[in-house]
Formats: structure tokens, sequence, C-alpha cells
């Protein structure tokens, strides 16, 4: 699950209180009382890469276990096969141990990217420097 801090707006994978706020309690990101601090585009930016994150982990997980299944499946044809066609079953059998997961990755990479880009532009390095001051000044205050 992932939450979110209504006062510093910083995002936990789970959890019930804010480490930096000091006793704050976490908001569900499914919660109707987080939906006003969800519309800012650094925060919208955050989870969006979470949870690309998250599905192309999963993309490239069944991805290597199709590769080892239809490498399998493959190789069994090999088996059966007398002489050079043999051959070509084993070869086929490897592009896909190797082919597969190495698909799944790219396709990953590309969910990453597709989703973590917000409404606008992603914020800059500069941003996040701007907005860590902002924390610091706000905290010592």
């Amino acid at each position: 699950m992932l939450k979110i801090c209504p006062r510093c707006h910083r995002t936990f994978s789970g959890g019930r209180l804010c480490l930096d706020c000091e006793g704050v309690a976490l908001l569900d990101v499914a919660d109707r009382r987080s939906q006003p601090h969800l519309r800012q585009a650094e925060l919208q930016h955050t989870i969006n890469t979470y949870y690309g994150a998250r599905s192309a982990m999963l993309l490239l997980f069944a991805s290597i276990l199709l590769g080892g299944i239809g490498s399998l499946l493959l190789a069994r044809h090999g088996v059966v096969e007398p002489g050079r066609e043999a051959w070509s079953w084993f070869l086929a059998a490897g592009l896909a141990l190797v082919g597969t997961p190495v698909a799944g990755l790219l396709g990953g990479v590309w969910l990453v990217r597709r989703l973590g880009v917000c409404r606008g532009s992603p914020p800059t390095l500069d941003d996040l420097r701007a907005s860590l001051r902002a924390r610091k000044t706000d905290s010592r205050a």
C-alpha cells in the first residue's frame, strides 16, 4: 500500500505514522481524504513512477517464466526430432530462453517511462533541490 503524509507530502510503502513529522498519521492513496494532496504534480509523478515500477517487475517476472516454459517446450521438440532438424529446435529454445526476458525487460522500461510521466513535465533536479530546501526551512521554523 502506498501512503502519503498530509503535512510533508512524502510517500511511504507502508506504516501508520510519518517518520519526519513525528506522529502525523499517514493517508492511503486510495482514501478520499488524500485526494486534495494528490493534485500536486511532484506527488503525482512519484506515485506514477512507483506503480510503473511495480508493473514492470510483474511483466519481467512473467516474461522470465514464459521464456523458460517456452524454451522447455521447444527443446522437447528437439529431443524428438532426428538429425539436423533437432539443432534448429534447440536454437529456437535458446532464443526463447534469452529473448523473452529481454523483451519483458524492454517492455518494463517502456512502461516505467510511460507511467512515470505526469501531467506536464516531471520535476527537474533543481525543482527537487528547491523543495528539499523549502522543507528544511519549514522544519526549522
